[in-house]
């Protein structure tokens, strides 16, 4: 999902289920911050931790462990990839439960939700209309995309703009409520927010 903060800190709740077959049976939870690279094609690891446990951790605990930082950029996207099992031959009924997902906000987040300091949405939370500001550098097209908690677009827009502070106002009085995030794409760079729709 879309996420351009350098946070110090990841936290989640985590308890593991293991099965009958195997009690060599391990999990794993892997956090990545990355940042597409326009030169090589590919994303650029900025940070990441790795958590694996065994099939002792029984009971509900909180793990809270800081980011280790290989770059000093920012990140334009977060992935959480989560395996009950990563042995060989692991039981077929391990479950893995995890629960509170949480990023520790750095220091002089705006209140609005975003992330950058030159793009901002109002009203946050939204109802119907919102209004995207954002400071563009130079003359380029601009697509703005609209995207859910899953990743998914649920709309896009196409514009032609002239360089300096921009204003667009859009509809979203079709989405559910619930926390959605938006995507500000230019000739060179990339620039996202998150933003609640409460009806």
């Amino acid at each position: 999902f879309p996420f351009t903060a350098r946070v110090p800190r990841f936290y989640f709740d985590y308890k593991f289920t293991s099965g009958s077959a195997s009690f060599d049976d391990t999990w794993q939870v892997d956090v990545m911050l990355t940042r597409w690279n326009t030169t090589t094609s590919s994303r650029d690891i900025i940070a990441r931790i790795i958590k694996q446990g065994r099939f002792t951790d029984g009971t509900w605990q909180t793990f809270s462990y800081p980011f280790t930082y290989f770059s000093a950029a920012s990140p334009d996207s977060c992935f959480i990839i989560v395996n009950s099992s990563i042995n060989a031959g692991p039981s077929t009924s391990t479950i893995l439960n995890v629960d509170n997902f949480a990023m520790q906000a750095p220091t002089g987040i705006a209140a609005t939700g975003t992330h950058n300091k030159d793009v901002s949405i109002y009203p946050n939370p939204v109802r119907s209309d919102a209004t995207i500001t954002y400071d563009l550098k130079k003359d380029s097209k601009v697509t703005i995309n609209i995207i859910d908690i899953t990743g998914k677009t649920i709309s896009s827009y196409n514009f032609e703009k002239t360089a300096g502070v921009q204003q667009e106002k859009i509809n979203l009085e079709n989405l559910k409520p619930g926390i959605y995030f938006y995507e500000i794409k230019t000739a060179d760079d990339m620039r996202t927010g998150k933003f609640t729709i409460s009806k």
